[in-house]
């Protein structure tokens, strides 16, 4: 868990500031001795590192008195305008999208 290249803190906050209201569906969970063989004690424990990541970042913003953003303001000419203003921090190799920094796609 939380071992791939993916600050998946960092990844938390950018879907907080996007306004991000969705779910999330586990990937990879981890095997661990005696689980089921559709993993449940392993989704149990994904699950759960999910939520955690979803309340730590909450709480981190509210404290700060940050806000959730709206996915609206989130177009890809939105995003261009933006990290062109004030470059975020790469959370993924090779720039932002993953792919050499290229936002619009």
């Amino acid at each position: 868990m939380d071992t791939g290249y993916v600050d998946m803190f960092r990844a938390m906050e950018i879907y907080y500031k996007a306004g991000f209201d969705n779910f999330f569906i586990d990937d990879h969970v981890p095997h661990t001795d005696g689980d089921t063989p559709w993993g449940h004690r392993g989704r149990a424990f994904a699950n759960g590192y999910i939520l955690a990541l979803i309340e730590a970042v909450t709480k981190q913003a509210k404290s700060e008195g940050r806000r959730p953003g709206t996915l609206k303001d989130w177009t890809p000419d939105y995003l261009v305008g933006k990290l062109a203003a004030h470059p975020e921090p790469d959370i993924l190799p090779g720039g932002a999208s993953g792919r050499n920094g290229d936002v619009t796609g």
